[in-house]
């Protein structure tokens, strides 16, 4: 006896029934009823409206001083500009034109000769005092150096002098010695001859 197989197609819209056809939309739906609702906080409860006049409060703002002096100035900027809207200046007749000279005045080029003389006078002049000022500093520099060098040099001399002088004494000193030495030798030979004679 051979079996048979029989094969029933169901397409997705019969599997599960209508339960499982509505299955994705509920899960979205409570995916966002979760992530809307769920997590929001709670919400505050209302606080009492109250109520405030401006005009009341204005006048205690750091700044309110500032904005009082910059709309009255600007109101007398503005009754400024309304009265002196009436009066009309004429503007003063311009000069007249100035014509340039073709060449300098014959007069100017002395003038500038004049100065230019006089200040080569000036400057010689001072040149030749600060000259004279440096070559006297110079000399008397030059004087106390000579004096120094002189007074030194004196020094030096008089202490040589008196180095010879010195050396000259002793030696001379010596030499005395030696011939009174000399002559004491000579007295006691006489006085022994004169003893024998005697």
């Amino acid at each position: 006896m051979s079996e048979r197989r029989v094969v029933i197609s169901m397409s997705p819209k019969a599997r599960g029934g209508a339960a499982a056809q509505s299955a994705p939309g509920l899960a979205l739906l409570s995916i966002l009823v979760l992530a809307i609702g769920g997590c929001r906080d709670p919400v505050a409860p209302l606080l009492a409206r109250r109520s405030v006049r401006v005009d009341a409060l204005l006048p205690l703002h750091p700044a309110w001083a500032q904005v009082v002096a910059i709309d009255s100035g600007a109101r007398l900027r503005k009754g400024a500009g309304r009265a002196l809207s009436g009066m009309a200046y004429a503007p003063p007749p311009l000069p007249s034109p100035f014509n340039a000279p073709l060449a300098v005045p014959p007069s100017l080029v002395a003038e500038r000769e004049a100065h230019l003389r006089e200040d080569s006078v000036r400057f010689a002049a001072q040149f030749e005092s600060e000259l004279r000022s440096a070559n006297a500093e110079l000399y008397r520099k030059l004087e106390r150096e000579e004096a120094a060098r002189v007074a030194a040099e004196t020094t030096r001399m008089v202490l040589t002098r008196e180095d010879i002088l010195r050396t000259t004494n002793q030696l001379k000193s010596i030499s005395i010695a030696r011939r009174i030495e000399k002559l004491g030798y000579e007295q006691a030979v006489l006085d022994a001859r004169v003893k024998l004679y005697v």
